[in-house]
């Protein structure tokens, strides 16, 4: 039998002193504050992929349905050989040479929904042969205080012989550039092309007390200013005005007219 001397003696080297509990308490933090960091750092990265992610398929949707309308873009023409140019197909108005806050694209573009009879008048056989037109527009608006970047609202107003009405959504929030402008291309053989030429930059700024360290309205070009950015840009003819341009001695009749909302 063990006496109690014993005892004490083994019950006394099996315990843990205060300063070995500290040691090890000290050596757990030190190690732990790595892994947190890095485990910080792996959180934020991936974080930041998916917001990139994020942004660069709003712009691919933006993108595509602004190409889609231009595509369908059209003008009213009256029953003459008059020429135009694709500027005849674009109104822009609002917006100041500091901001872009305000300002609106206009266009008249054929529907691409609804009853076929009814938007080409298909099934007329005396008179005119009237082709609807929906108007639409893209309009950049302000956001919600303390958002430094742009709405874009689309909103299209439908043809009264398609059913009338205003069809609007917001298509993003974080819009810092956007521009839509007719360009003409110089050619060495035949007649010079028009191409509307789109330009849209989205942006996402996570650190607040960096709203004020670029430019607003204007495209950014540095990406070290700790701001997530997404450039697209898009030329588009639309399939009405390439006919008119480039096939100068077709003529206009009953056929051809077209009506605007």
């Amino acid at each position: 039998m063990f006496s109690k001397n014993s005892y004490r003696l083994k019950h006394k080297e099996s315990a843990f002193t205060l300063m070995e509990i500290i040691v090890v308490a000290v050596i757990s933090i030190l190690l732990l504050i790595p892994a947190y960091k890095i485990f910080r750092n792996s959180s934020e990265t991936s974080l930041h992929g998916l917001q990139q992610i994020d942004l660069v398929m709003e712009g691919r949707r933006i993108i595509k349905q602004i190409r889609n309308d231009l595509l369908s873009a059209c003008i009213i023409l009256p029953l003459t050989n008059t020429q135009y140019s694709l500027m005849d197909f674009l109104q822009v108005s609002g917006g100041s040479a500091t901001s872009m806050e305000g300002t609106t694209f206009t266009f008249l573009a054929f529907p691409s929904h609804g009853d076929l009879k009814q938007a080409v008048s298909e099934g007329s056989t005396t008179g005119y042969c009237i082709k609807c037109a929906n108007e639409i527009s893209y309009t950049l608006e302000a956001t919600e205080p303390g958002n430094p970047f742009l709405t874009l609202n689309r909103q299209e107003k439908v043809n009264t012989r398609l059913g009338g009405g205003t069809q609007s959504r917001v298509l993003s929030k974080r819009i810092n550039y956007f521009t839509i402008r007719p360009v003409e291309i110089q050619t060495t053989n035949g007649r010079n092309q028009w191409f509307f030429n789109i330009t849209l930059q989205l942006a996402e700024q996570g650190n607040q007390n960096n709203q004020k360290s670029f430019q607003k309205n204007t495209l950014i070009q540095s990406r070290q200013s700790g701001i997530m950015i997404a450039d697209f840009f898009d030329v588009v003819c639309p399939y009405f005005f390439s006919e008119i341009w480039n096939q100068t001695l077709t003529n206009r009749n009953w056929q051809t007219l077209i009506q605007g909302p």
